[in-house]
C-alpha cells in the first residue's frame, strides 16, 4: 500500500522514496490527490529536533566567567572527588549543553535548561 509523508519543502515523499513535486501537471501528484480524495491522510511533517549547542573549552570557560559561575563550577568539580568529572572538565575537546556533566552541574547551581541554553547561545559568540 502506498503512503505519503509531507515534507518541509514543496515535495511529498512517497513510501517508495520518490519525492513528488507539488505540480498539478505531474502524474504522481495527481495520484497523490486521488489518494487524498479517497479519504487517506498523509503523514505530517515532523521537523528534526534541534542539535544541542556545543562550546570549545575556551568558549565554555569564558562563558562561565561572563556569567559569574566559573569559580562555583570549578570549586564543585574539584570538591566532587569524581576523577572522571575532573578529567571531563579539564580535557574535554568541547562541551555540549546535553552532556550529563552539564545537566548535573546546572542542577547543582539551580539553573534551568533554558538558562543553560541561553549561556551556550552566548558562548557561541566568544572566540580566543
Amino acid at each position: 500500500m502506498t503512503t505519503y509523508t509531507l515534507t518541509s519543502g514543496s515535495t511529498i515523499l512517497r513510501s517508495d522514496g520518490a519525492n513528488i513535486p507539488n505540480d498539478p501537471a505531474n502524474r504522481d501528484y495527481a495520484e497523490y490527490l486521488e489518494w487524498v480524495a479517497a479519504g487517506n491522510t498523509p503523514t505530517p511533517y515532523v521537523p528534526p529536533l534541534p542539535q544541542p549547542l556545543t562550546a570549545t573549552p575556551f568558549q565554555f570557560r569564558a562563558g562561565l566567567t561572563a556569567a559569574g559561575l566559573r569559580a562555583q563550577v570549578e570549586s564543585a568539580v574539584s570538591a566532587s572527588g569524581d576523577q572522571s568529572l575532573k578529567d571531563a572538565y579539564e580535557y574535554a575537546a568541547y562541551f555540549s549543553e546535553a552532556d550529563p556533566f552539564i545537566t548535573k552541574m546546572a542542577a547543582s547551581l539551580n539553573l534551568s535548561s533554558d538558562q543553560v541554553h541561553a549561556m551556550f547561545v552566548s558562548m557561541q559568540s566568544l572566540s580566543a
